[in-house]
């Protein structure tokens, strides 16, 4: 914080400052205040709620601001979102955002721990099907890719992108990232070698390949691909790359 010069040092206040993120009283033009901006503050606490919503109704008013979140970014842009545009978009004061969440990085990493939340289920029935030998390896394939692809195709491309590039993922959420897909990564291996109609010559390292890969094609088909690609056919064809253990590799 900028001291005025001639003066008795100031206590911080927590009054709305200009766009609707907290600004210190007396701060001098053109300094940043924490949370202004994605890793302005390196400090995990200020990258996490204020607090949990605990009844029903604080529940509701943390949903409804996280939608109008997601909703400001969708039409307007991640540089255009307050938390004065939030807030007026969910229909609270100014004052319950803020018991909640103290800046809009806060509420971009709450938007994507929910992401995280709704990939998880897919991902896992889709592992399910693949550990079953009653579902052909390509069949089962098949049905993750386009259960992933419909995931970030029913996403809005503007949230994605400020949730992949321009949120500052604290620990906690690097870990549990990091966590899941070790798990992912380990079940894949596990499936690889214990498939009759698989041949993976080193099962560790095509699970990690598969894995990337998926991840990797299915959020390009839905968000950067042209607009008139033949999804379909790129879908078909990315799995005939990933399931290309089916062949018999040798060293």
């Amino acid at each position: 914080m900028v001291r005025p010069r001639g003066r008795a040092r100031r206590s911080r206040s927590t009054v709305p400052g200009p766009g609707g993120d907290r600004a210190e009283a007396g701060r001098a033009p053109g300094t940043r205040v924490r949370g202004d901006s994605p890793g302005s503050d390196p400090h995990p606490s200020h990258l996490e709620p204020r607090r949990r919503p605990r009844q029903e109704r604080a529940r509701a008013t943390v949903q409804a601001i996280l939608g109008a979140a997601a909703d400001v970014i969708a039409n307007d842009g991640y540089a255009a979102m307050t938390t004065n545009k939030v807030a007026e978009r969910a229909g609270v004061s100014i004052g319950s955002l803020y018991q909640y969440f103290p800046n809009k990085q806060v509420i971009l990493v709450s938007l994507l721990e929910e992401h995280l939340a709704h990939v998880h289920p897919v991902i896992e029935r889709s592992l399910d099907e693949l550990s079953d030998p009653a579902v052909p390896y390509v069949e089962a394939m098949h049905r993750m890719f386009v259960r992933l692809l419909a995931l970030h195709r029913d996403a809005n491309p503007r949230l994605q992108r400020a949730l992949g590039e321009e949120v500052p993922q604290p620990p906690h959420v690097r870990e549990q990232r990091r966590r899941r897909e070790a798990e992912y990564t380990a079940r894949v291996a596990t499936i690889l070698r214990d498939r009759p109609d698989v041949r993976a010559y080193n099962p560790e390292v095509a699970a990690q390949v598969l894995v990337e890969a998926t991840s990797a094609l299915s959020r390009w088909l839905a968000h950067e691909a042209p607009p008139d690609l033949d999804r379909e056919a790129y879908v078909r064809e990315a799995v005939r790359l990933l399931t290309a253990h089916l062949q018999p590799t040798r060293p």
